[in-house]
Protein backbone atom coordinates (compact mmCIF):
# COMPACT_ATOMS: atom_id res chain seq x y z
CA UNK A 1 0.00 0.00 0.00
CA UNK A 2 1.54 3.52 -0.69
CA UNK A 3 1.49 5.29 1.85
CA UNK A 4 1.88 9.00 -0.12
CA UNK A 5 4.13 11.52 -1.70
CA UNK A 6 5.40 13.73 1.85
CA UNK A 7 6.60 17.25 1.73
CA UNK A 8 7.33 19.46 4.72
CA UNK A 9 4.80 22.48 5.02
CA UNK A 10 6.60 24.23 7.97
CA UNK A 11 9.96 24.75 8.93
CA UNK A 12 9.11 23.07 12.43
CA UNK A 13 7.07 19.82 10.67
CA UNK A 14 3.76 21.08 12.46
CA UNK A 15 1.88 19.62 9.79
CA UNK A 16 2.50 17.56 6.87
CA UNK A 17 1.15 17.50 3.16
CA UNK A 18 -0.12 13.82 2.77
CA UNK A 19 -1.39 13.11 -0.87
CA UNK A 20 -1.97 16.71 -1.49
CA UNK A 21 -3.91 17.46 1.94
CA UNK A 22 -2.48 19.37 4.84
CA UNK A 23 -3.10 17.67 8.08
CA UNK A 24 -1.90 17.79 11.67
CA UNK A 25 1.60 16.12 12.04
CA UNK A 26 0.12 13.99 14.79
CA UNK A 27 -2.52 12.48 12.26
CA UNK A 28 0.15 12.13 9.93
CA UNK A 29 2.54 9.89 12.22
CA UNK A 30 -0.78 7.49 12.96
CA UNK A 31 -1.64 7.02 9.21
CA UNK A 32 2.14 6.41 8.48
CA UNK A 33 1.97 3.86 10.71
CA UNK A 34 4.16 5.03 13.51
CA UNK A 35 4.15 4.63 16.85
CA UNK A 36 4.83 7.05 19.96
CA UNK A 37 8.07 6.14 20.75
CA UNK A 38 9.24 5.61 24.22
CA UNK A 39 11.58 8.95 23.58
CA UNK A 40 10.86 12.29 24.88
CA UNK A 41 11.32 13.74 21.14
CA UNK A 42 14.25 13.67 17.87
CA UNK A 43 15.10 16.22 16.34
CA UNK A 44 17.34 17.46 13.26
CA UNK A 45 19.30 20.47 13.23
CA UNK A 46 21.55 22.59 10.85
CA UNK A 47 23.66 25.20 11.22
CA UNK A 48 23.08 28.22 9.23
CA UNK A 49 25.39 30.56 8.56
CA UNK A 50 23.60 33.55 9.52
CA UNK A 51 21.23 32.09 12.55
CA UNK A 52 23.66 29.87 13.70
CA UNK A 53 22.20 26.51 15.37
CA UNK A 54 18.37 25.49 14.41
CA UNK A 55 15.90 22.79 14.73
CA UNK A 56 14.81 22.23 11.13
CA UNK A 57 12.45 19.30 11.82
CA UNK A 58 11.78 17.46 15.16
CA UNK A 59 9.01 15.10 16.40
CA UNK A 60 6.82 15.60 18.19
CA UNK A 61 5.80 18.95 17.42
CA UNK A 62 4.91 19.60 21.57
CA UNK A 63 8.80 19.29 22.11
CA UNK A 64 9.29 22.42 24.53
CA UNK A 65 10.60 25.66 22.18
CA UNK A 66 13.59 25.94 24.84
CA UNK A 67 14.39 21.98 24.96
CA UNK A 68 14.78 22.45 20.91
CA UNK A 69 17.03 25.42 21.35
CA UNK A 70 18.94 23.57 23.94
CA UNK A 71 19.81 20.36 22.06
CA UNK A 72 20.49 22.59 18.63
CA UNK A 73 22.96 24.32 20.59
CA UNK A 74 24.95 21.73 22.52
CA UNK A 75 24.81 18.75 19.83
CA UNK A 76 26.06 21.48 16.97
CA UNK A 77 29.23 22.29 19.59
CA UNK A 78 30.17 18.70 18.38
CA UNK A 79 30.25 18.94 15.15
CA UNK A 80 33.47 21.60 15.80
CA UNK A 81 36.66 19.65 14.47
CA UNK A 82 34.73 17.37 12.24
CA UNK A 83 36.19 17.10 9.03
CA UNK A 84 34.56 13.55 7.57
CA UNK A 85 31.06 13.58 6.35
CA UNK A 86 29.60 11.43 9.42
CA UNK A 87 31.11 9.98 13.13
CA UNK A 88 29.92 6.32 13.63
CA UNK A 89 30.27 7.25 17.04
CA UNK A 90 26.85 8.88 19.58
CA UNK A 91 27.69 11.35 21.70
CA UNK A 92 25.97 11.26 25.33
CA UNK A 93 25.19 14.79 26.43
CA UNK A 94 23.51 15.92 29.02
CA UNK A 95 20.89 18.78 28.92
CA UNK A 96 20.33 19.26 33.03
CA UNK A 97 18.37 21.92 33.26
CA UNK A 98 15.81 20.06 31.10
CA UNK A 99 16.22 16.68 32.65
CA UNK A 100 17.05 15.29 29.78
CA UNK A 101 19.71 12.86 28.32
CA UNK A 102 20.59 13.48 24.07
CA UNK A 103 22.13 10.71 22.03
CA UNK A 104 23.83 12.73 19.16
CA UNK A 105 24.79 11.66 15.85
CA UNK A 106 26.58 13.77 13.83
CA UNK A 107 26.57 14.28 10.50
CA UNK A 108 29.13 16.36 8.12
CA UNK A 109 27.82 16.91 4.38
CA UNK A 110 29.82 17.44 1.35
CA UNK A 111 28.05 20.39 -1.02
CA UNK A 112 29.58 22.81 -3.09
CA UNK A 113 26.77 25.90 -1.35
CA UNK A 114 28.16 25.77 1.83
CA UNK A 115 31.00 27.28 3.56
CA UNK A 116 34.30 25.82 3.02
CA UNK A 117 32.44 22.86 1.53
CA UNK A 118 31.14 21.08 4.53
CA UNK A 119 27.29 21.77 5.91
CA UNK A 120 26.98 20.41 9.80
CA UNK A 121 24.23 18.61 10.94
CA UNK A 122 23.49 16.97 14.30
CA UNK A 123 20.81 14.37 15.01
CA UNK A 124 19.81 13.81 18.73
CA UNK A 125 17.65 11.83 20.13
CA UNK A 126 15.80 13.06 23.45
CA UNK A 127 15.26 10.72 25.97
CA UNK A 128 14.26 11.19 30.04
CA UNK A 129 17.28 11.11 32.76
CA UNK A 130 14.99 8.30 33.65
CA UNK A 131 15.82 6.02 31.03
CA UNK A 132 19.39 6.76 31.07
CA UNK A 133 20.76 3.14 32.84
CA UNK A 134 18.64 1.43 30.23
CA UNK A 135 20.30 4.07 27.18
CA UNK A 136 24.29 3.38 28.93
CA UNK A 137 23.51 -0.22 29.03
CA UNK A 138 22.72 -0.46 25.74
CA UNK A 139 24.31 2.23 23.96
CA UNK A 140 26.33 -0.01 21.47
CA UNK A 141 22.46 -1.79 20.30
CA UNK A 142 21.54 1.92 19.92
CA UNK A 143 24.29 2.83 17.95
CA UNK A 144 23.89 -0.08 15.66
CA UNK A 145 20.50 0.79 15.24
CA UNK A 146 21.39 4.58 14.15
CA UNK A 147 24.17 4.14 12.30
CA UNK A 148 22.63 1.93 9.31
CA UNK A 149 19.72 4.77 9.06
CA UNK A 150 22.23 7.64 8.70
CA UNK A 151 23.98 6.49 6.44
CA UNK A 152 21.08 5.64 4.17
CA UNK A 153 20.18 9.34 5.01
CA UNK A 154 23.37 10.38 3.81
CA UNK A 155 23.97 8.75 0.70
CA UNK A 156 19.96 10.10 0.00
CA UNK A 157 20.95 13.58 0.96
CA UNK A 158 20.35 16.64 -1.46
CA UNK A 159 19.23 20.24 -0.51
CA UNK A 160 16.19 21.27 -2.12
CA UNK A 161 14.72 17.98 0.05
CA UNK A 162 16.27 18.37 2.37
CA UNK A 163 13.20 19.01 4.60
CA UNK A 164 11.12 15.91 3.09
CA UNK A 165 14.22 13.56 3.82
CA UNK A 166 14.82 15.05 6.84
CA UNK A 167 11.29 13.74 7.83
CA UNK A 168 11.19 10.35 6.22
CA UNK A 169 14.43 9.82 8.29
CA UNK A 170 13.19 10.70 11.45
CA UNK A 171 9.90 8.44 10.92
CA UNK A 172 12.89 5.37 9.86
CA UNK A 173 14.91 6.09 13.06
CA UNK A 174 11.73 6.26 15.28
CA UNK A 175 9.92 3.00 14.16
CA UNK A 176 13.52 1.60 14.48
CA UNK A 177 14.52 2.93 18.19
CA UNK A 178 10.62 2.35 19.50
CA UNK A 179 10.74 -1.20 18.33
CA UNK A 180 14.56 -1.64 19.72
CA UNK A 181 13.59 0.19 23.31
CA UNK A 182 10.02 -1.50 23.49
CA UNK A 183 12.21 -4.89 23.41
CA UNK A 184 15.38 -3.61 25.95
CA UNK A 185 12.46 -2.54 28.56
CA UNK A 186 10.56 -6.13 28.34
CA UNK A 187 14.13 -7.87 29.19
CA UNK A 188 15.10 -5.09 31.65
CA UNK A 189 11.39 -5.80 33.65
CA UNK A 190 12.62 -9.19 33.94
CA UNK A 191 16.11 -9.02 34.62
CA UNK A 192 16.59 -5.93 36.21
CA UNK A 193 20.40 -4.53 36.02
CA UNK A 194 21.83 -4.02 39.42
CA UNK A 195 25.28 -2.94 38.33
CA UNK A 196 24.58 0.74 36.30
CA UNK A 197 26.83 2.12 38.60
CA UNK A 198 29.08 0.57 41.20
CA UNK A 199 28.98 0.91 45.20
CA UNK A 200 28.52 3.95 46.74
CA UNK A 201 31.88 5.44 47.90
CA UNK A 202 31.81 5.82 52.09
CA UNK A 203 28.43 6.67 52.83
CA UNK A 204 26.31 5.17 55.25
CA UNK A 205 22.92 7.09 54.32
CA UNK A 206 20.78 6.82 50.90
CA UNK A 207 20.94 10.16 48.75
CA UNK A 208 17.27 9.07 47.55
CA UNK A 209 15.56 11.95 46.62
CA UNK A 210 18.84 14.38 46.61
CA UNK A 211 19.76 14.67 43.30
CA UNK A 212 22.48 16.30 42.43
CA UNK A 213 24.23 16.71 39.21
CA UNK A 214 27.68 18.34 38.67
CA UNK A 215 30.16 18.69 35.72
CA UNK A 216 33.63 18.89 35.79
CA UNK A 217 35.87 19.16 33.25
CA UNK A 218 39.15 17.38 33.21
CA UNK A 219 42.10 18.83 31.81
CA UNK A 220 45.73 18.49 31.37
CA UNK A 221 48.74 17.72 28.23
CA UNK A 222 48.24 14.26 26.63
CA UNK A 223 49.71 11.08 28.35
CA UNK A 224 49.32 12.88 31.85
CA UNK A 225 46.99 9.49 32.97
CA UNK A 226 43.61 11.54 32.70
CA UNK A 227 41.58 9.22 31.14
CA UNK A 228 43.22 6.50 33.13
CA UNK A 229 42.17 7.48 36.22
CA UNK A 230 38.68 8.73 34.92
CA UNK A 231 38.01 5.26 34.03
CA UNK A 232 39.84 3.91 37.45
CA UNK A 233 37.17 5.88 39.07
CA UNK A 234 34.16 5.15 37.04
CA UNK A 235 35.07 1.55 37.39
CA UNK A 236 31.91 -0.68 36.84
CA UNK A 237 30.06 2.51 35.57
CA UNK A 238 28.88 2.82 32.16
CA UNK A 239 31.57 4.47 29.83
CA UNK A 240 29.43 7.39 27.51
CA UNK A 241 31.29 8.11 24.46
CA UNK A 242 34.36 8.64 23.18
CA UNK A 243 34.39 10.98 20.05
CA UNK A 244 38.16 11.23 18.52
CA UNK A 245 37.59 13.35 16.25
CA UNK A 246 36.66 15.82 18.53
CA UNK A 247 38.21 15.28 21.11
CA UNK A 248 36.17 14.54 24.32
CA UNK A 249 35.69 11.74 26.49
CA UNK A 250 32.09 11.92 29.14
CA UNK A 251 32.04 9.28 31.51
CA UNK A 252 29.40 9.57 34.83
CA UNK A 253 29.22 8.19 38.06
CA UNK A 254 27.03 8.09 40.80
CA UNK A 255 28.01 8.64 44.33
CA UNK A 256 26.18 9.11 47.60
CA UNK A 257 27.86 11.37 50.01
CA UNK A 258 25.34 12.04 53.31
CA UNK A 259 21.95 12.57 52.01
CA UNK A 260 23.01 13.88 48.57
CA UNK A 261 22.96 11.58 45.50
CA UNK A 262 26.08 13.50 43.12
CA UNK A 263 26.07 12.61 40.13
CA UNK A 264 29.55 13.45 38.44
CA UNK A 265 29.36 14.27 35.00
CA UNK A 266 33.05 14.08 33.87
CA UNK A 267 34.37 15.72 30.80
CA UNK A 268 37.63 14.59 29.80
CA UNK A 269 39.22 17.00 27.13
CA UNK A 270 41.59 15.89 24.98
CA UNK A 271 45.33 17.61 25.28
CA UNK A 272 46.35 17.20 22.09
CA UNK A 273 47.44 21.03 20.42
CA UNK A 274 45.24 19.93 17.51
CA UNK A 275 41.60 20.28 20.15
CA UNK A 276 43.31 23.91 21.35
CA UNK A 277 41.07 25.82 19.77
CA UNK A 278 37.70 24.18 20.07
CA UNK A 279 37.65 23.12 23.78
CA UNK A 280 36.61 26.75 25.26
CA UNK A 281 32.56 24.60 23.73
CA UNK A 282 33.58 21.82 26.12
CA UNK A 283 34.07 23.91 29.25
CA UNK A 284 30.50 25.76 29.07
CA UNK A 285 28.26 24.88 32.43
CA UNK A 286 31.55 23.46 34.31
CA UNK A 287 30.65 23.54 38.22
CA UNK A 288 34.58 22.45 38.90
CA UNK A 289 38.10 21.68 37.19
CA UNK A 290 40.25 19.11 38.00
CA UNK A 291 43.80 19.42 36.09
CA UNK A 292 46.11 16.45 35.90
CA UNK A 293 49.87 16.72 35.54
CA UNK A 294 52.64 13.78 35.58
CA UNK A 295 54.75 13.81 38.56
CA UNK A 296 57.89 12.15 36.26
CA UNK A 297 57.53 15.07 33.76
CA UNK A 298 58.02 18.58 34.93
CA UNK A 299 56.48 20.38 31.72
CA UNK A 300 53.42 18.85 32.04
CA UNK A 301 53.01 20.90 35.33
CA UNK A 302 54.10 24.50 33.50
CA UNK A 303 51.81 23.86 31.01
CA UNK A 304 49.04 23.68 33.44
CA UNK A 305 49.33 27.63 33.48
CA UNK A 306 47.95 27.48 30.39
CA UNK A 307 44.98 25.39 30.73
CA UNK A 308 43.99 27.37 33.70
CA UNK A 309 44.06 30.52 32.13
CA UNK A 310 42.03 29.00 28.98
CA UNK A 311 39.62 27.66 31.44
CA UNK A 312 39.22 30.44 33.46
CA UNK A 313 38.54 32.88 30.62
CA UNK A 314 36.08 31.22 29.45
CA UNK A 315 34.15 30.23 32.73
CA UNK A 316 35.66 32.63 35.38
CA UNK A 317 36.71 31.66 38.84
CA UNK A 318 33.04 30.48 40.60
CA UNK A 319 33.97 27.15 39.77
CA UNK A 320 36.09 25.11 42.51
CA UNK A 321 39.61 22.85 41.25
CA UNK A 322 41.68 20.42 42.49
CA UNK A 323 45.58 19.73 41.30
CA UNK A 324 46.17 16.38 40.64
CA UNK A 325 49.42 14.85 40.60
CA UNK A 326 49.60 11.46 38.63
CA UNK A 327 51.56 8.49 39.02
CA UNK A 328 52.67 8.94 42.30
CA UNK A 329 53.89 5.05 42.09
CA UNK A 330 56.59 5.73 40.10
CA UNK A 331 58.45 7.45 42.48
CA UNK A 332 61.96 7.37 41.42
CA UNK A 333 61.21 8.71 38.20
CA UNK A 334 59.90 12.10 39.99
CA UNK A 335 60.88 15.18 38.27
CA UNK A 336 58.44 17.62 40.03
CA UNK A 337 59.40 19.36 43.23
CA UNK A 338 56.76 19.03 46.18
CA UNK A 339 56.97 22.74 47.23
CA UNK A 340 56.74 24.10 43.46
CA UNK A 341 53.34 22.49 43.00
CA UNK A 342 52.15 23.65 46.31
CA UNK A 343 52.42 27.06 45.76
CA UNK A 344 51.45 26.61 42.23
CA UNK A 345 47.60 25.31 43.22
CA UNK A 346 47.82 27.95 46.54
CA UNK A 347 48.05 30.77 44.04
CA UNK A 348 45.48 29.41 42.37
CA UNK A 349 42.73 29.00 44.99
CA UNK A 350 42.84 25.23 44.84
CA UNK A 351 43.71 22.02 46.34
CA UNK A 352 46.77 19.80 45.56
CA UNK A 353 46.59 15.79 45.69
CA UNK A 354 49.30 13.56 44.47
CA UNK A 355 47.23 10.02 42.65
CA UNK A 356 48.23 7.00 41.04
CA UNK A 357 45.73 5.59 38.04
CA UNK A 358 47.18 2.68 37.96
CA UNK A 359 47.04 1.30 41.79
CA UNK A 360 44.15 3.73 42.32
CA UNK A 361 45.54 5.49 45.13
CA UNK A 362 43.55 8.42 46.02
CA UNK A 363 41.64 8.51 43.06
CA UNK A 364 38.10 7.67 44.84
CA UNK A 365 39.73 10.59 47.53
CA UNK A 366 39.93 12.96 44.84
CA UNK A 367 36.62 12.92 43.28
CA UNK A 368 34.94 12.90 47.36
CA UNK A 369 36.70 15.86 47.92
CA UNK A 370 35.47 17.87 44.43
CA UNK A 371 32.19 16.66 45.92
CA UNK A 372 32.53 18.05 49.40
CA UNK A 373 33.90 21.50 47.70
CA UNK A 374 30.92 21.99 45.56
CA UNK A 375 28.00 20.76 48.14
CA UNK A 376 30.07 23.58 50.67
CA UNK A 377 29.82 26.17 47.64
CA UNK A 378 25.96 25.33 47.85
CA UNK A 379 25.77 25.80 51.56
CA UNK A 380 24.21 22.29 51.67
CA UNK A 381 27.43 21.04 53.96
Amino acid sequence: MTKGHLSLSSLSCDSLDVNGGNIPIEVAWWRLGVKRAPVEGIVYSVFDEKLGPKPLCWSPPSIDPTLLDLASKKSMNLTFGIMEESTNDLAMLPLSSKKVKALVQVLKIRHHSFMGGFGERTISLLFPESEENLLYEHIQELKNAVNPVAENFLNNWSLDEEKELAFTFIKELHETVTAMLEDLQKVESVIKSENAFPPDLNSNETGTGNKIEFKIIVCGEPQVGKTTLLLKFVDGAYRKTYIPSIGVNILEKIVNMGKYSIEFVLWDIAGEVKFSKIRQHFYDGAMAQLYVFDLTREHTLVKLADWYDDVQENIGSDAVGIIAGNKKDLKARREVNEDTVKEFAESRGMQYITTSSLTGENVERTFQQLGRLLLARMGKI
